[in-house]
């Protein structure tokens, strides 16, 4: 009975060769299928993303006029009077995040003459869809633009 050709670390020379040839990569077809798993989860990642990203803005938005809030409290405290407004040489925190790039824009200002009543306002830079303009008085109201969001804006 005559062998086959051998191959000196030993099994059959052609018997290698096939198995060589199935250890080379991945077809096209595996890589598609791959390529279309990575899409779909991008597809359903993105958004929950973009929503998370939101909430963390407006909580940190929320978070500074809270801050401004107390520091005019402490003020009025004192003075019987909030700051007339934001450009009067005060040292509290206007922005929202990082200074170079907020996420809101954040404003106040005394209303009436003898500057007894403060509304803070925090404009988003960006379209919020879910809240909109968010604004705190000095009573405590906190309101959003879009109707029926505030308890859902204010957690």
């Amino acid at each position: 009975m005559k062998q086959g050709c051998r191959h000196p670390r030993g099994g059959n020379l052609k018997n290698r060769e096939n198995d060589m040839r199935k250890l080379h990569g991945f077809t096209l077809i595996e890589l598609m299928i791959v390529v279309a798993i990575v899409g779909i989860l991008a597809a359903i990642a993105y958004p929950s993303y973009q929503q998370y990203t939101r909430r963390a803005a407006r909580a940190q938005a929320q978070a500074t006029m809270m801050n401004i809030m107390q520091n005019e409290e402490r003020y009025f405290t004192s003075n019987n009077a909030y700051i007339a407004s934001a450009n009067a040489g005060n040292t509290f925190q206007t922005y929202s995040g990082d200074q170079a790039s907020p996420k809101y824009g954040i404003a106040y200002a005394a209303i009436g003459a003898l500057t007894t009543d403060l509304m803070i306002t925090a404009t988003p830079n960006n379209a919020d869809p879910d809240c909109g303009v968010l604004t705190l008085n000095n009573l405590g109201v906190k309101t959003a633009t879009l109707p029926g969001t505030v308890a859902s804006c204010w957690k």
